[in-house]
């Protein structure tokens, strides 16, 4: 997690991030009193690679005054949660940038309607109001001819979800 914010700790401690400096892990949401930040949205990336090369590449240059968060994949309890609260607490514009295949998919229906394992957890896990930022897989059609047919396993997994 990087940019601009100030966790205020029930602790009384400051937790500063910054692009420079971002915060190895995600605090725990129970133990935050509060955020100051001037961003004016939050974006969130699928995977840390890409989340590092943001950094790398100087994201505060073109991107100014905005968090970027990434749930390394997958997006674990933690993050969803740190999610909805920046929502909260900052009513910012949230987009999701993920790779346009299936398991991008998957993850960004994750952080919009939540998960069936998580689903007595809704109201605090997922966040209707996301955005997709990215190619669309309905825009495949216009970029490309050559298409790879979806897998079965692929297919059964998407239909337990």
């Amino acid at each position: 997690m990087a940019g601009d914010f100030r966790f205020i700790m029930k602790s009384g401690h400051f937790l500063c991030g910054s692009f420079e400096n971002k915060i190895q892990s995600i605090p725990l949401v129970a133990d935050i009193a509060g955020i100051e930040s001037t961003a004016k949205f939050v974006l969130i990336v699928e995977k840390e690679a890409i989340f590092q090369r943001l950094l790398d590449g100087n994201i505060k240059d073109k991107l100014n005054s905005c968090i970027v968060i990434t749930g390394k994949g997958y997006p674990d309890m933690s993050t969803r949660l740190m999610i909805r609260f920046l929502w909260d607490a900052l009513k910012l514009p949230t987009f999701v940038l993920t790779d346009a295949d299936p398991y991008g998919l998957e993850i960004f229906c994750v952080y919009k309607y939540g998960s069936k394992e998580m689903s007595f957890e809704a109201e605090n896990l997922c966040f209707p109001l996301i955005k997709w930022l990215g190619v669309l897989p309905s825009e495949f059609n216009k970029y490309t001819n050559d298409k790879i047919p979806i897998s079965k396993t692929i297919f059964h997994t998407w239909r337990n979800k």
